[in-house]
C-alpha cells in the first residue's frame, strides 16, 4: 500500500499558516488603532517636512539670491554705462590745453612730438575727471571695484590707481568700439567686467569705459545674511565641452562629484533652464540647485546636504519610529513565545527537508569528481524524490557527455598539430599565420609548402575555409591538407592541384559540404607570384613602391560543389622586394561588433595600406589586434585564419 504524497508546497504552507498567522493575527489586533495613528501622523509629518520645507523652500531661496545676483549684475552695468557718460561728457566739455601749432607756440617739430602733446594733453583731461569717478563709484557703492578709461590714442588710465591692475580682456576690436560684459580671470582672482564705448553727441568714438568687480563681491549679493544658512554657499559656473569651469565660489562637495554627475550637471546647464537634483557626494546627499544669469555670464548654483534640509522630515521619523517601539514593547513576550513554537517545529521539518538536499549534494560533489557510479536514494514521498530520480537518470549522460569533451579535445589537438608550429625560414620570404576556432575544433585551413626539397626555389602557401565548424569541418580539412601535400610533391602547378582537389573531394563529401581554397606560389628566382582560387576570400597585396593595395582575385567555385568544373589556367605577376600579401578567411571580415556591423573588407584594406611596411609578425599582431578592438570584448562565431608574406630584399643563396 502506497503511502499518501504530499508536496513540500504544501508542506511549507500549513507550517506558515499554522505557526505564523495565528499570531500575526493577534498582533494585529492588538496593534492595528495604534498603527493607523502612527501610518496618518508619519505621512503627514514626512511629507510635509520634505516636499514644502524642504524642496520648496530650498527653491524660493535659489530664486531669491539669483533674482538678488541678477539685479546686482544690472545694476553694475547701469554704473559702467553711467560711468562711460560721464567721462565722454567731461572730454568733450573740459577746456584742452593749447595744442602744439596754435597761437602763441612754435608748431610741433614732428608729428611724434604732436601725438606725445596729445597723450599728455588726454592725460591731464581724465585725471580731471576722477573725482568724479571716485564720486560715481562710491554713490553706488562699489567700493571694491575698478575704473579704466582707454582712449582711441592708446592712453589708457585707470582709478583708482593705487590699487591692483585692472583685468585684461581679450576680443575688445581695434577701434575700441566694445560693448560687453564678461568674466576675466586675473591673478587668479575672477572679475566681472563690463565695457561700454565712450561716445561723443556728435557719434565720435572716443574709447572705452570699464568697470570691473569681483565676482565673490556679487556672489556675496546672491545670499544675503537673512537667508537661511542650509542652502549653502552660492558659486557661479559655466558648463564646457568636457565639464563644469567654477568660475567664482567654492564649495568641498562639488569636489566630491563624479565624472559622470558632472557631465549629466553640464547637460541640464546647457538647456539654459532653472533646475533642482538630489545627489549622491560621497557618503551624503545633496540638494543640487541652479538658476541661469544673463548675458551668457553662467549659472549661479547652491548645494545643499539633504539631512540639514530635511530636519523636520527626520523629526517625524524619529516620532514615528518612539511610537513603533512603544507598540513592539507591548508585544515582545508573545512575539517570543510564538518565535520559540515555529523555532522547534521549523526544525524538526527542516530537517526532512535538508536530509534529501544534503544527500543531493554530497553525490553531485562526487559527480563533479568522476566518480560517476555514485547514486541518489531518496525516500520522502515528494518532489524531491522525484529530483533524485531524475538526477539518477542524468549522471549516465553526464558520464558520455564527459567521454565526448574528451574526444573532442583530442581532436582539436590533433588539428593544431596539422597546422603549421612555426613559420619556415626562406630565403627572400617572410611568413606569418595563426588560425583562431570558434569551436574547439574548426574548419579553416593554413600551410607552408616548400618545393626547395624538390629543388625549386618557391614557397608555397595555402588558406582555406571549410563551410560549418565542428568534427565534420575538420575532418574534411585534414582530407583536403593530405590530398595537397600529396600533390606538391608530384610537382602540380596551382590550378591544377584545385582541379585534383575538387576531383577527390567531390567524390568524398556529401552535398551541402564545400571548401574555399586559394594556392599561392612565391617563385623568388623569377620574383613572381603565382595563385589560384576556389572561391576564397580575395589576398590582398601591399605594393611598397606605391604603398597602394590591390586584391590577387579568382573566378573558380569552391572545391567540392561540381566535379565536373574545369579550373582557369593559373594568374601570375612580378612582384617587387618589400611587398606584403594578407590572407584571411571570410570570418574575420564578417566579425561583428556589439552594434552588428561587420569588420569588412574596407576596413581591412585601410589597416593594411597602414601596417604594410612593418615585419610579417607586426602586420598578423595589428591586424589580429584591431580585429579584437573591433569585438568590443564580443565573442567571435566563425573561426579567424590570418597568413603575411613578405617578400624581403635577401636573395636566395
Amino acid at each position: 500500500m502506497s503511502r499518501p504524497r504530499l508536496s513540500i508546497r504544501r508542506k511549507l504552507l500549513g507550517l506558515l499558516a499554522l505557526f505564523s498567522l495565528c499570531p500575526l493575527l493577534i498582533l494585529a489586533y492588538f496593534d492595528h488603532r495604534a498603527f493607523d495613528r502612527f501610518g496618518a501622523r508619519l505621512a503627514a509629518e514626512w511629507g510635509a517636512s520634505l516636499s514644502a520645507q524642504a524642496r520648496r523652500s530650498l527653491a524660493a531661496q535659489a530664486d531669491t539670491g539669483a533674482l538678488l545676483l541678477t539685479h546686482a549684475v544690472d545694476r553694475l552695468a547701469y554704473a559702467a554705462q553711467a560711468q562711460a557718460r560721464l567721462v565722454a561728457h567731461e572730454l568733450v566739455n573740459q577746456p584742452a590745453s593749447p595744442a602744439a601749432g596754435e597761437s602763441g607756440r612754435r608748431p610741433a617739430p614732428s608729428a611724434i612730438a604732436a601725438a606725445d602733446a596729445e597723450r599728455s594733453n588726454g592725460a591731464a583731461r581724465l585725471q580731471a575727471v576722477a573725482g568724479e569717478l571716485a564720486a560715481l563709484r562710491e554713490a553706488l557703492g562699489l567700493d571694491d571695484s575698478l575704473q579704466e578709461v582707454r582712449l582711441t590714442g592708446g592712453l589708457r588710465v585707470q582709478f583708482p590707481a593705487s590699487q591692483r591692475e585692472f583685468p585684461r580682456r581679450e576680443g575688445i576690436p581695434a577701434d575700441l568700439d566694445a560693448s560687453s560684459i564678461e568674466v576675466v580671470a586675473s591673478a587668479d582672482t575672477p572679475w566681472l567686467v563690463v565695457t561700454r564705448p565712450l561716445l561723443a553727441q556728435t557719434g565720435e568714438n572716443l574709447g572705452t569705459s570699464a568697470l570691473a568687480t569681483p565676482l565673490s563681491s556679487l556672489l556675496g549679493a546672491a545670499q544675503p545674511a537673512a537667508m537661511d544658512t542650509t542652502l549653502g554657499h552660492a558659486l557661479l559656473v559655466q558648463g564646457t565641452g568636457s565639464g563644469l569651469v567654477v568660475l567664482a565660489g567654492d564649495s568641498p562637495l562639488l569636489q566630491q562629484a563624479t565624472p559622470g554627475q558632472i557631465q549629466t550637471l553640464r547637460r541640464e546647464l546647457a538647456t539654459g533652464e532653472s533646475g533642482q537634483r538630489l545627489l549622491r557626494l560621497g557618503e551624503s546627499e545633496v540638494f543640487c540647485l541652479y538658476r541661469p544669469l544673463p548675458s551668457s555670464l553662467g549659472h549661479v548654483l547652491w548645494l545643499a546636504p539633504a539631512n540639514a534640509a530635511t530636519s523636520t522630515a527626520r523629526a517625524a521619523a524619529n516620532y514615528a519610529l518612539a511610537s513603533a517601539r512603544r507598540q513592539g514593547d507591548a508585544v515582545i513576550p508573545m512575539i517570543l513565545t510564538a518565535g520559540l513554537v515555529v523555532a522547534l517545529v521549523a526544525a524538526y521539518a527542516a530537517r526532512s527537508v535538508t536530509q534529501p538536499v544534503s544527500q543531493l549534494k554530497r553525490v553531485m560533489e562526487a559527480v563533479a569528481g568522476g566518480d560517476f557510479a555514485a547514486r541518489v536514494r531518496i525516500d520522502t514521498g515528494d518532489e524531491l524524490e522525484g529530483l533524485g530520480h531524475t538526477f539518477n537518470r542524468m549522471i549516465p549522460q553526464l558520464a558520455e557527455e564527459a567521454r565526448l569533451q574528451q574526444s573532442m579535445l583530442l581532436a582539436r589537438e590533433v588539428q593544431q598539430r596539422m597546422l603549421p608550429a612555426n613559420a619556415p625560414a626562406f630565403p627572400g620570404v617572410e611568413v606569418a599565420g595563426l588560425s583562431r576556432y570558434c569551436e574547439q575544433t574548426g574548419g579553416d585551413y593554413f600551410d607552408y609548402l616548400d618545393g626547395r626539397p624538390l629543388g625549386r626555389q618557391m614557397l608555397g602557401v595555402a588558406i582555406g575555409d571549410v563551410a560549418g565548424h565542428g568534427v565534420p569541418a575538420a575532418l574534411l580539412m585534414t582530407t583536403a591538407r593530405a590530398l595537397l601535400h600529396g600533390l606538391l610533391a608530384a610537382g602540380v602547378p596551382p590550378a591544377q592541384i584545385l582541379q585534383q582537389l575538387n576531383l577527390q573531394l567531390s567524390a568524398d563529401v556529401r552535398p551541402g559540404h564545400f571548401m574555399t581554397l586559394l594556392y599561392l606560389l612565391v617563385d623568388v628566382d623569377r620574383q613572381q607570384l603565382v595563385w589560384a582560387s576556389a572561391g576564397h576570400e580575395p589576398a590582398l597585396w601591399w605594393h611598397a613602391e606605391t604603398c597602394e593595395v590591390t586584391l590577387l582575385n579568382g573566378e573558380d567555385i569552391p572545391l567540392g560543389v561540381d566535379a565536373g568544373w574545369q579550373f582557369k589556367g593559373f594568374a601570375e605577376a612580378p612582384y617587387q622586394p618589400g611587398d606584403a600579401l594578407l590572407l584571411v578567411t571570410d570570418g574575420l571580415c564578417e566579425t561583428r561588433n556589439p552594434a552588428g556591423d561587420a569588420f569588412g573588407r574596407q576596413r581591412l584594406s585601410e589597416l593594411f595600406c597602414a601596417v604594410g611596411a612593418g615585419s610579417a609578425d607586426s602586420i598578423a599582431s595589428s591586424v589580429l589586434g584591431a580585429v579584437d578592438d573591433f569585438m568590443g570584448g564580443g565573442a567571435a562565431h566563425d573561426d579567424q585564419t590570418i597568413v603575411v608574406v613578405r617578400l624581403t630584399h635577401t636573395q636566395p643563396g
